[in-house]
């Protein structure tokens, strides 16, 4: 044991010195992608002199991500640029291997839990993530550490409850940590207060976000309402099967998701045509053309949902901002940055079979929930982050029982 928490925090100094190294030297690094379009409606928000959403917004495509829009207002207006993220980013990190090892440790072992660390320090795109302002690594810190106040109970019930609505203002698939936490709950036996508790947290929470929302835009919200604007995209005659994004549907005239006015995220330029439609207005229409695409192509829509499950878990090069000019030596290279992927993946297919723990199944609902959900909207590899760490602390319980099947080896 000793000699593994030695190879453990090895693993744990090498991996943030990575990172420090890695904002050093990407510190002037241009944001491109949804990564810049975050940056914009935060600049956008900052020469108006309010918080995100604001009432010109109410014309928008959507709602996106009103709390890590906002979080880029206060570092804005705090640091003079985004750069700061990149530590923050830091933070979360360290923060998620940390609550990681405490529910391996308090579900199964201290064994388990060091395994899981080193497995998490070890995939290629853990150490990528804090250069990007992407949502990922706040989503996951905060569902993370509502989970984890759960898990503690009593009146860290009412926290858990802020913290998964703060992460649900980031990402709008909370649900599935909340739906884990509530299996946790049933599991230990909580008592009713303890439901009321966390529940009436999240209901207070919310409202309160959306309240403020209200107050100075005149309409509800503290999500992003992206729903309708994905969909589509994958449920229409212009559909391309391999799962992706297609945002050129949106200016075919042709197309079930034209609407006049759209709006270029980059831009934002509001005129007479696109003041038609609200973003309520749009989102209410896509899903309505998408649903009855859906039951006139049934088995085209499932056909490609297949496809957008493999593509989901098909690699693991969230960032990847390090490529080569030859495409041979890059498609090589992919497959030696994903090799720790792949291997989390294969022990974590095991221990599905080997590992009986109930707490672990509870966790694994994540993974399903997110999985099955993920897959109805156009994806890419990054967004099986928040799915990953059940399948690492199955796979670190593998590991173990691998390990202690063949003494002295930790």
């Amino acid at each position: 044991m000793t000699n593994l928490r030695k190879i453990t925090c090895s693993f744990f100094f090498f991996w943030i010195f990575v990172q420090i190294l890695l904002i050093v030297f990407n510190w002037n690094m241009i944001s491109e992608s949804d990564y810049r379009a975050y940056q914009i409606l935060a600049e956008k928000c900052v020469n108006a002199n309010s918080l995100y959403p604001m009432n010109e917004n109410l014309y928008d495509n959507f709602i996106w991500a009103p709390g890590f829009v906002n979080s880029l207002i206060i570092q804005l207006k705090l640091l003079g640029s985004f750069k700061g993220n990149m530590f923050l980013n830091l933070f979360y990190n360290i923060g998620i291997v940390s609550m990681i090892f405490f529910i391996a440790k308090k579900y199964c072992s201290e064994k388990t839990a060091l395994i899981s660390v080193i497995l998490f320090c070890s995939l290629y795109s853990n150490y990528l993530l804090v250069l990007p302002t992407a949502t990922e690594l706040p989503f996951l810190f905060y569902s993370l550490l509502g989970l984890c106040l759960s898990i503690k109970g009593g009146r860290f019930y009412y926290f858990a409850g802020l913290s998964f609505v703060v992460a649900e203002t980031i990402r709008p698939i909370t649900i599935i940590f909340l739906m884990s936490a509530l299996i946790l709950m049933f599991l230990k036996k909580a008592d009713k207060i303890s439901y009321v508790r966390l529940l009436l947290s999240i209901l207070v929470t919310a409202s309160f976000f959306g309240g403020l929302t209200y107050m100075r835009t005149g309409f509800f919200n503290y999500k992003s309402t992206t729903g309708g604007y994905n969909l589509i995209m994958v449920a229409n005659d212009h559909a391309s099967m391999d799962g992706g994004f297609n945002g050129d549907i949106f200016y075919d005239s042709s197309s079930t998701a034209f609407i006049p006015g759209f709006q270029n995220i980059t831009t934002l330029s509001y005129t007479d045509e696109s003041r038609k439609m609200t973003f309520m207005e749009r989102d209410k229409k896509w899903k309505n053309e998408s649903v009855k695409w859906i039951v006139d192509n049934p088995m085209r829509y499932l056909k490609s949902y297949f496809v957008r499950f493999f593509h989901l878990y098909d690699k693991d090069l969230v960032f990847d901002v390090y490529k080569f000019d030859s495409s041979m030596v890059n498609n090589f290279m992919k497959i030696v940055k994903c090799l720790t992927y792949y291997f989390i993946l294969f022990w974590a297919v095991v221990g599905f079979f080997k590992i009986r723990n109930k707490n672990f199944y509870a966790l694994l609902s994540i993974s399903v929930m997110g999985t099955l959900a993920t897959c109805l909207f156009p994806v890419s590899d990054r967004y099986h982050y928040p799915m990953m760490f059940p399948l690492i602390l199955f796979a670190a319980a593998a590991i173990e029982k691998f390990l202690e099947n063949r003494k002295g080896l930790c």
